[in-house]
């Protein structure tokens, strides 16, 4: 079994004469074609384990390979990945260690081999060089362009990809840092083989909602960090392309829920990440968020006053006028969001945050160490009695109807939010589940309420005098919607209270 560490890259076609002039010590590169077709099952069960299974042909060679998604450590992305020989040239699973790959994966080959067949293929050349970093780290760079093609349905392929062979992580980290902004690199989180599902499963390309990380019991706090800063960051590279490329505001919200989980996560493990060595990505974390939030205000909003106010009101032409400006609005709001995510700031704030995972400089301290050693339930426990305890002080004597003190504990419950779901395994089960769900009620509620002042703010930039009716109907809207959520916020956060906490 080999582990890949590999980083890929969508690569601007007009980028590729300069790479590898730019790449440390100019290497040569070698070019060949390769052709693969993929196998699955009529029901995807490779897909669904996140798995693919290849037959290629590189030259004269054929070789199997099967590859499996493996739960990183925070940085580069790894997969598990099994090669062999195919037998006469042939489609062979047999010829993988299939009881090695069960064991690790799930997933029975011999059985699952006479049920599966083509699915979809890639047909590209590449052109690929090593190159040795300063400190010997060695790295293949690999340049691949061609296709992807299911059927008669095809997407033109064009990548760059870098992958570890031996020596530091962070050091191709760099490296990979150095190539954005000359070469115009985005990151690409799907594989080949996710992106060829893509065009024949529709499902594959649904927004990427948080994923539950994978701790175990045994598992130390900083292992756990470790795990739960790899989801989150998954789930923003997941829905990237689904912002950048298609109209559900889905994949943008999602892409900010994954922001939001990363801070928190920094948040919660604060103990084990000193201030000095994670305040640079806290920051560009804080500065990306701010830049997408308007676009996810103004989807919200057009949401809020087509789906609901205006079947209220009445479309009178005030109405439809309002909606034509706060439509335009969104569209703006949204390109400005997708460039955000197009630029090369964007992409080495990844790179970077993935950089900062694999350096181990941060923990040096005795007390970092104390910190990261503590088994995770332990750790889970002290960091969820703490943020509870801060939102409960917060909201002692509370005045519900005020939006300032209402936003902050908004902001202080979602914190808790996320902790529970990054613990919630590993923590005993009693009660976990009407903890969270009442939780959940909270937040959403506090959510609805922030909806609403951010709609008061947004519609004083529409109002005017053509359409001043409309604007006086949709303030009433929101005011008496504002009245039943603050009268309903008390009574959830009551019922909230009273639930047993998780230890």
């Amino acid at each position: 079994m080999h582990i890949e560490r590999e980083l890929k890259f969508r690569l601007p076609r007009d980028a590729a004469s300069r790479l590898w002039s730019i790449l440390p010590g100019a290497p040569a590169a070698t070019r060949r074609r390769l052709d693969s077709t993929y196998f699955d099952t009529p029901d995807f069960r490779l897909r669904e384990a996140r798995s693919a299974l290849r037959l290629r042909r590189d030259g004269r060679k054929r070789i199997m390979c099967f590859k499996s998604e493996s739960p990183g450590a925070g940085g580069v992305p790894q997969r598990l990945e099994w090669e062999a020989p195919a037998l006469r040239g042939r489609f062979s699973p047999e010829v993988l260690p299939c009881n090695e790959i069960k064991a690790a994966c799930g997933v029975d080959l011999r059985r699952l081999a006479t049920k599966m067949g083509p699915v979809f293929a890639t047909r590209f050349v590449r052109c690929s060089a090593e190159v040795v970093l300063e400190d010997g780290t060695r790295a293949e760079v690999c340049h691949d362009v061609g296709t992807i093609a299911a059927g008669r349905v095809s997407v033109p392929l064009l990548e760059l990809e870098l992958e570890l062979i031996e020596g530091s992580a962070a050091s191709m980290l760099a490296l990979a840092m150095s190539l954005v902004e000359p070469l115009g690199l985005a990151l690409e989180a799907r594989s080949k083989a996710e992106q060829g599902y893509g065009l024949i499963e529709p499902r594959a390309a649904a927004p990427l909602k948080a994923q539950r990380p994978r701790l175990r019991r045994g598992m130390n706090a900083q292992e756990a960090m470790l795990a739960i800063l790899d989801g989150c960051r998954a789930q923003v590279q997941g829905n990237m392309h689904g912002t950048m490329h298609a109209r559900n505001p889905e994949f943008l919200h999602q892409l900010r829920v994954g922001l939001r989980r990363l801070r928190s996560a920094l948040r919660t493990f604060a103990p084990l990440v000193p201030a000095s060595s994670v305040r640079p990505v806290t920051r560009e974390l804080k500065a990306v968020a701010a830049s997408l939030g308007g676009a996810r205000d103004w989807d919200v909003f057009y949401v809020m006053l087509s789906q609901h106010i205006a079947l209220a009101a009445g479309r009178s032409p005030e109405m439809v006028r309002l909606l034509r400006k706060a439509r335009v609005r969104r569209s703006a709001a949204r390109a400005q969001a997708r460039a955000a995510l197009a630029s090369a700031a964007f992409q080495r704030l990844l790179l970077h945050l993935m950089r900062w995972t694999e350096d181990a400089s941060w923990r040096d301290s005795e007390e970092v160490r104390r910190a990261a050693a503590l088994p995770v339930r332990k750790f889970g426990e002290r960091a969820l009695a703490r943020l509870e305890r801060d939102a409960l002080r917060h909201a002692q004597r509370i005045d519900w109807a005020d939006p300032v003190v209402r936003h902050k504990l908004r902001i202080l419950v979602k914190r808790l939010r996320y902790a529970s779901g990054f613990f919630s395994d590993t923590l005993p089960s009693r009660g976990a589940r009407r903890y969270l769900e009442r939780l959940e009620m909270v937040q959403d509620v506090l959510g609805e309420l922030n909806d609403i002042a951010v709609a008061g703010r947004l519609l004083e930039g529409l109002g005017n005098t053509a359409n001043r009716q409309a604007v006086a109907s949709i303030q009433k809207w929101l005011a008496v919607r504002q009245g039943i959520l603050v009268e309903r916020l008390g009574v959830v956060w009551g019922s909230w209270k009273k639930q047993a906490r998780f230890s």
